[in-house]
């Protein structure tokens, strides 16, 4: 009996055990804890709230997102204010503003609550910037829309820095903000960001830092659309290029030196009378003679020397240059076109 109260007192010490780990092993989704306790918090169920609005700021390595995160201080605000801990709700109020400068109250609230967050907004030095996360634009009909909240109203530099490059940071635009704008930069000329590709860095910081410094900044990636190019020709066959060797020209000399070579072997035994190749008759000689002088024609002709054509080098060296002229003015027509074409931006982080 007593082992057995053993077992079973062991075992519900590792059950009690257990049951945390699993729990604290399960994934807990920031957006459901947010909506719970906004739900706790309308029910007047306030102390519960801020005990929920606390576990889902503790909870998790990972930051949380800024809308959640300023959504959530901005409601403990309201718990706050609810239990009259004005000076609480007001630290909240401000951190809800540093956290995302684009997150507003409902205006269905307390008026006093309402005046007391805009109150402390126009205190707080916050600057957010946004631009579109995913966004194809031609650069010479679009803008890129950068929005810009601030807390305290103030005016705001935008600057552009290339990540992938040791260039400094340009000026884009200088703007005065009350709250929120949304100031269109050309991406061709005048406030341009630049048509090159790489990864890129959009900051937005107050122009007075010593009236108070904040800043934001995004992260993206500019890549250029395909666009529709122009073929390249083909490279020149040989068939289309002329010979560069030719034989010389043929001597006149050699062709007469070889005839009257073969008319002398052919006349000489008929002058001589000195054996049977000059009988008129048996026409040896002059077969002989004929040989001779043919050879020395054909031998004239086919023994010439080859020697370099300038004509048809010039020709094909001109063909050669006509092509990559014609290549040359098509690659640049391409670079033209990719150039001038849609650039997509990408966001690929910021805060």
């Amino acid at each position: 009996m007593n082992n057995n109260r053993l077992v079973v007192l062991i075992l519900g010490v590792v059950s009690c055990t257990l049951v945390p780990l699993d729990a604290s092993a399960q994934q807990v989704d920031p957006q459901e804890e947010l909506q719970r306790a906004i739900a706790a918090l309308d029910s007047t169920e306030t102390e519960r709230a801020l005990v929920l609005f606390r576990e889902l700021m503790t909870s998790g390595d990972e930051e949380l997102p800024t809308s959640i995160a300023a959504t959530a201080h901005a409601h403990m605000a309201l718990a706050f204010w609810s239990l009259r801990q004005r000076d609480s709700a007001r630290v909240h109020m401000a951190t809800a503003v540093r956290t995302d400068p684009f997150y507003d109250l409902d205006d269905a609230l307390n008026p006093d609550l309402l005046w007391a967050f805009h109150r402390t907004r126009q205190r707080t030095p916050a600057v957010g910037l946004r631009i579109p996360a995913d966004t194809v634009l031609d650069p010479f009909l679009d803008s890129l829309p950068l929005m810009i909240a601030v807390g305290r109203p103030d005016a705001v530099v935008v600057q552009l820095r290339r990540l992938d490059s040791d260039g400094g940071d340009s000026l884009i635009t200088t703007r005065s903000v009350s709250r929120v704008i949304i100031v269109p930069i050309s991406l061709a000329t005048g406030e341009a960001l630049g048509l090159d590709r790489g990864d890129y860095r959009l900051t937005a910081e107050y122009s007075r830092p010593d009236q108070g410094r904040a800043e934001s900044h995004v992260d993206m990636r500019i890549v250029q659309v395909g666009s529709d190019t122009v073929l390249h020709e083909r490279p020149l066959g040989a068939d289309v290029f002329r010979p560069e060797w030719k034989k010389s020209p043929v001597s006149v000399g050699s062709i007469v030196g070889g005839l009257i070579v073969g008319g002398a072997v052919a006349a000489i035994p008929y002058v001589a009378w000195s054996n049977e190749l000059g009988d008129p008759e048996s026409g040896g000689s002059v077969v002989i003679g004929g040989t001779i002088a043919l050879a020395g024609v054909l031998g004239s002709v086919l023994g010439r020397d080859n020697v370099i054509d300038h004509q048809n080098i010039d020709f094909n060296q001109q063909m050669i240059h006509d092509w990559t002229q014609r290549n040359n003015a098509t690659a640049v027509e391409n670079q033209k076109r990719l150039r001038l074409g849609p650039l997509r931006i990408r966001v690929q982080n910021g805060r």
